[in-house]
């Protein structure tokens, strides 16, 4: 395969002028190639998923910042169970993400796991992208019908609300989300 990058090219100067007139523009021409063609994602910190039933509403950070870079299009969100998800002698576990705090707008709320005395198991992933349905008597996350995954101009906040009901998990359990997204567009 050739390679169409200019700044492979030799620097050939015709009358004293070189045709690419300045190394800025070969850079410019790297940049460009790198920024539309690199697949993009964030992993936040670690979450704490708690015990009792009930809503638990969690910021979702990646190094104490801001989750989604401006000018972002979300093409997909996942969780990575780091331990074991205990469903407890009963428990139903459900997830949705949305850009504040009770929002579900971008993953409606999808039940992972409902079975009694079924878990989910340390080290799976469940995507928006890969259909990964986790727990016995679950559901695959899907991005919600109509939602807004485009970031413009600012970065924008991402929430992960829990939804434990029926019985308590049978302990806490540590989890990861993954957002994949192109970056760089913008509407102008």
């Amino acid at each position: 395969m050739t390679n169409a990058i200019n700044a492979a090219a030799d620097f050939a100067f015709i009358n004293g002028d070189n045709p690419d007139r300045t190394i800025e523009n070969r850079f410019n021409t790297i940049s460009s190639f790198i920024k539309n063609t690199a697949v993009c994602s964030v992993t936040s910190d670690v979450i704490t998923i708690p015990v009792a039933q009930g809503n638990t509403d969690t910021e979702v950070l990646a190094g104490g910042g801001t989750f989604i870079p401006a000018d972002s299009i979300i093409t997909s969100i996942g969780i990575l169970f780091i331990d074991l998800l205990d469903g407890g002698a009963n428990a139903v576990f459900k997830v949705g993400f949305g850009p504040s705090t009770g929002d579900e707008t971008i993953v409606a709320q999808t039940t992972l796991l409902d079975n009694a005395g079924s878990d989910i198991t340390a080290n799976q992933f469940a995507s928006t992208s890969n259909g990964l349905i986790p727990g016995t008597g679950g559901a695959a996350m899907k991005i919600a019908t109509g939602a807004i995954v485009f970031a413009e101009s600012s970065a924008q906040s991402l929430f992960l609300r829990t939804n434990t009901t029926t019985n308590d998990l049978g302990a806490t359990c540590k989890i990861k989300v993954v957002a994949e997204f192109i970056p760089y567009t913008t509407v102008s």
